[in-house]
């Protein structure tokens, strides 16, 4: 919601909780809270704040290893540095080295079902950079395969990642720029499906919205 201040206050409200009742997992959580702020640091365009944050992390993947640290956790700490570097890399427009980063890091798998991780993995993650840097990077053709391999998960994987709504928003924009007009709109229903219920001012609902009553006019004619 672009509340920065309110959601820097509770994520330290969080952390302070989480390492005075689960001491012996202070090194996740403080991986987790340096992951967290410094995500909100670039929506805040304080990159070097951000960057202190990087190296904190950083710090901290010498000494995770079992059974200290429970593996689901440390591929989780690994993901977090790799994320944040790369979305750090992305507001610097230094997209070549975002992409490279991205495709080399290890996929994310979720170690159970519990609702708090359900909660972390898919609320809390940004799961789309990558594409956003192929767009970025003027790459359509592979931000559009990267937005689909997003929807389309392999249910043979341990990903068992929700589908964020907004993916379906994205892929049905760039099918649009693309002249794909059909997909376009099976994406941009989809997205609304998804949404029907939500806030009407949100300006993503209010664009696809439009852009879809847009698309049916034209297909029409």
């Amino acid at each position: 919601r672009g509340e920065l201040e309110f959601s820097q206050r509770h994520f330290k409200n969080w952390f302070d909780f989480r390492i005075e009742y689960y001491p012996k997992d202070v090194p996740y959580y403080t991986a987790s809270y340096n992951f967290f702020l410094g995500l909100i640091d670039l929506k805040k365009g304080q990159i070097d704040s951000a960057m202190s944050r990087l190296v904190e992390i950083k710090s901290i993947l010498p000494a995770i290893e079992p059974p200290a640290i429970e593996p689901g956790n440390i591929n989780l700490i690994t993901f977090y540095y790799e994320i944040l570097y790369a979305e750090k890399l992305l507001v610097e427009d230094s997209l070549e080295q975002v992409i490279a980063v991205c495709e080399k890091a290890k996929p994310l798998e979720i170690p159970s079902m519990s609702r708090y991780n359900m909660v972390v993995y898919n609320v809390l993650l940004p799961g789309d950079v990558l594409a956003r840097a192929y767009l970025k990077n003027g790459e359509l053709n592979k931000a559009i395969a990267e937005y689909e391999r997003l929807i389309n998960l392999d249910p043979n994987s341990r990903g068992r990642l929700l589908i964020h709504p907004r993916y379906h928003y994205r892929l049905a924009a760039l099918y649009e720029d693309k002249g794909r007009p059909e997909k376009a709109i099976k994406e941009y229903e989809k997205f609304i499906e998804i949404w029907k219920d939500a806030d009407k001012d949100l300006p993503e609902l209010i664009d696809a919205k439009k852009r879809l009553a847009s698309l049916k006019e034209t297909e029409m004619k």
